[in-house]
């Protein structure tokens, strides 16, 4: 019943209309005429002109305090750009106003139109995911359109270049005056390290002192060695000796041979006697071997003491060269850390010095 309804109430709206069929037409046409009218001579007719920028964005260095790069950097702060704050940038007040000066765009009272009439045409977008922004001008007039366009894109370079420019003088006088206290730093540091080198001790004649005295110690230690090993054997001969711990081989009732050690080796160093009348030779024999053994036995205990007596010598001297060798070598590398350090604060400023000065007197937006 509804569809019933309705496919009534659509054809009664059909036949009404085809009823009244001219006075749909008269509507028509009418409303075209007005619309034409109003497009060619009523409605003024808008052109676009558009103008491409590349820009580049600065972001904060992030450098740690305790790096000589990033304690220059926290003195010389560029402000963070953005591609959205350069693109609030292109249509802010300093940029249309020079747009304005420089084409003399005025109102129909003849007076300079206000920046904010003319962004009112100005659109600015990014183009997909890079460096660049379109700028739109939409004007009646497209010759206008264009001009505005270029315009603004030359203010707009200028701006940045100006604003870079400032920054770069800014940061240029405050290096020009840690540049020059750095200077006079290190020149106090390397006239430090002149009056060291002048008036210390040579580090390397010191090391070549305790290496000689290393050397002559360890010879005496050697030579001590050596004579210890000669008093141990002269006291076990000499002890033997005394015991009457003599080899004694008979050959025939008349002779008998006695096998004396000198220095208690038995493969080289021990002297055969054979005698007739053992008595009284054998005492002899053993009288002066003991005399030469105590004797040595002397010699060597003396040259003993005075090798150690030497040595404590050497030793104490080597102790108290190590001890000047040490601090001479303290104070040294002390003063050469405080020079090089000085020297390398000052490559430091003198380099962004030397880049403060390219920023402030380069346009950058131009290239």
């Amino acid at each position: 019943e509804i569809k019933m309804n309705q496919e009534l109430s659509i054809r009664d709206l059909i036949e009404l209309i085809i009823k009244r069929k001219w006075l749909v037409c008269i509507t028509t046409i009418i409303a075209i005429l007005l619309s034409g009218i109003y497009s060619f001579f009523i409605l003024k007719p808008s052109y676009n002109a558009s103008v491409t920028l590349l820009v580049k964005p600065i972001e904060d260095k992030k450098s740690s305090m305790s790096d000589i790069n990033g304690m220059i950097d926290s003195l010389t702060v560029y402000p963070n750009m953005t591609i959205d704050t350069y693109k609030e940038q292109v249509i802010n007040n300093v940029v249309l106003s020079g747009t304005i000066k420089d084409l003399q765009l005025k109102n129909p009272d003849g007076e300079l139109i206000q920046w904010s009439s003319l962004a009112g045409k100005i659109s600015v977008d990014k183009i997909g995911n890079t460096n660049l922004l379109k700028v739109t001008v939409s004007d009646g007039d497209p010759q206008k359109a264009a001009k505005i366009a270029n315009s603004i894109a030359d203010n707009f370079i200028s701006y940045i270049s100006n604003n870079t420019r400032k920054f770069g003088e800014q940061a240029m006088l405050i290096i020009e005056e840690r540049l020059g206290e750095e200077e006079n730093k290190l020149k106090e540091e390397a006239l430090k390290l002149k009056e060291y080198l002048s008036n210390s001790n040579n580090i390397e004649q010191l090391k070549m002192e305790v290496k000689s005295l290393l050397d002559i110690i360890n010879n005496y230690n050697l030579m001590l060695i050596d004579v210890e090993k000669q008093i141990q054997t002269d006291s076990k001969a000499l002890e033997d000796l005394l015991n009457g711990n003599t080899a004694y081989v008979a050959n025939n009732q008349d002779e008998i041979m006695y096998n004396i050690p000198l220095d208690n080796n038995e493969e080289s160093n021990d002297v055969d006697i054979i005698i007739s009348s053992a008595s009284d030779l054998k005492t002899a024999l053993l009288t002066i071997k003991t005399s030469e053994i105590e004797s040595r036995l002397i010699e060597n205990k003396a040259e003993k003491a005075s090798l150690e007596n030497k040595i404590e010598e050497l030793l104490a001297r080597l102790n108290d060269t190590q001890a000047i060798l040490a601090e001479e070598e303290y104070k040294y590398n002390t003063i050469l850390r405080n020079y090089n350090l000085a020297e390398q604060t000052y490559n430091a400023y003198l380099d962004r010095h030397k880049e403060a000065v390219v920023a402030a007197t380069s346009s950058i937006g131009e290239y």
